[in-house]
């Protein structure tokens, strides 16, 4: 199974080499013959993402037709997910890939998260104007579509599966395409509308910016997102929350939700001014799964892109600090489903990255969900670090 996983990342990088390899000038008049054009740069098909499922059984790739192809060019590089195709080997057979989702030639697909056991995949239909998620039963190889558009965050994640039949995502209000696609090219056309609009009589051609404590702030506000769980298999979907929902983790039991969202705006300091600097404070919200309901608001300032819950789903870390102090004065904080909050140590002077991949914290093998050992390592390279609840429990 895993051998034959390997060997088609081979086979893709093998086929590669060979393509560039053939680009490669051998005389001066085969160069001129051959030269690479924009023209051939546009017309090339490449490889997106490739997911093995959870069980081993199947590997997903996607193909993305020629750039030239998509029906529209203002998102950037993210301009050929409409222009994207998803195709399954079975790990189990010698058969060739298989399309399991036919789009039209204005539609792509592009992968999502499986769920735990494999039996079930996210993806995301992407064409000129919309992009809906839909969830793929793999075993009867169709499609339940849901109407819901994603909101794909670039501050965190924004679908992940509560177990293995009920998948939670933040979507977006109906009709608007995820900022993450609309970034590169929502500023002219929102510049066009609102001259639009001005000259029409339908809104104010003045925008009132104000400061109260420093805290910048305009009277537009962003439309929040909504939290929602679907069912894969009645297709039934509910509303869990609404909020401007920044990050999500649910824990392994699936019983709650670890929910980062933005809250009070920061007032403009006297100290440097940062590139991207957060403007808004960002919060911790423990709610109870099945009724969406607050079980914990941690008063701490939360840094992105971290939210790890032990395997025992009774706590959550995170890097958390006072309000108005520096992130250097914060640290790694244990948050218990009841809000409670743990600070950890460390025996070495720990510095390391914040996030989910490697070289990141992450709870302990071996007695680190018992009571009388909390526990943290991390794994930068050869170096392996620990640290400690500073409460010694």
């Amino acid at each position: 199974m895993w051998s034959r996983s390997a060997g088609f990342v081979r086979w893709i990088r093998a086929g590669w080499a060979f393509a560039l390899a053939s680009a490669l000038p051998i005389t001066p008049t085969i160069a001129q013959e051959l030269s690479l054009t924009i023209d051939d740069v546009l017309g090339m098909e490449s490889f997106g993402d490739v997911s093995l499922s959870p069980d081993g059984h199947w590997l997903v790739y996607e193909r993305r037709r020629a750039f030239d192809s998509a029906p529209r060019f203002d998102r950037g590089h993210r301009s050929v997910w409409a222009a994207t195709d998803l195709f399954f080997l079975d790990l189990h057979r010698a058969d060739e890939p298989m399309r399991f989702i036919h789009t039209t030639q204005e539609e792509g697909l592009v992968l999502g998260p499986w769920s735990p056991s494999g039996a079930w995949l996210l993806v995301y239909r992407v064409g000129a104007h919309r992009m809906e998620a839909g969830v793929l039963n793999v075993k009867t190889r169709t499609v339940r579509w849901t109407g819901l558009t994603p909101d794909m965050p670039l501050t965190g994640s924004g679908a992940e599966w509560r177990d293995d039949n009920r998948l939670l995502l933040t979507t977006r209000p109906v009709g608007a395409m995820p900022w993450m696609l609309e970034r590169d090219g929502a500023s002219q056309a929102s510049t066009r509308r609102l001259w639009r609009d001005a000259a029409e009589g339908r809104v104010s051609s003045a925008t009132r910016i104000d400061t109260f404590g420093g805290i910048a702030a305009t009277t537009k506000k962003k439309p929040p997102q909504r939290l929602m769980e679907i069912d894969a298999l009645s297709g039934e979907i509910r509303q869990v929350a609404e909020a401007s929902i920044l990050d999500m983790s649910a824990a392994p039991d699936g019983t709650t939700i670890a929910l980062l969202v933005s809250g009070e705006g920061i007032p403009i300091g006297t100290g440097p001014v940062r590139a991207y600097e957060m403007k808004h404070r960002t919060r911790l919200r423990l709610l109870d799964a099945a009724s969406g309901s607050v079980i914990a608001a941690p008063t701490q300032d939360i840094a992105l892109h971290l939210l790890r819950w032990t395997s025992r789903s009774d706590a959550i870390l995170v890097w958390g600090r006072a309000d108005g102090a520096a992130w250097e004065q914060g640290g790694l904080l244990r948050v218990d489903r009841d809000g409670s909050m743990s600070r950890f140590m460390s025996d070495v002077g720990f510095r390391g990255p914040l996030g989910r991949g490697p070289g990141c914290p992450r709870w302990a093998q071996g007695g680190q969900h018992s009571r009388q050992r909390k526990r943290l390592s991390v794994h930068r390279h050869d170096d392996v670090r620990s640290l400690w609840l500073r409460d010694g429990r």
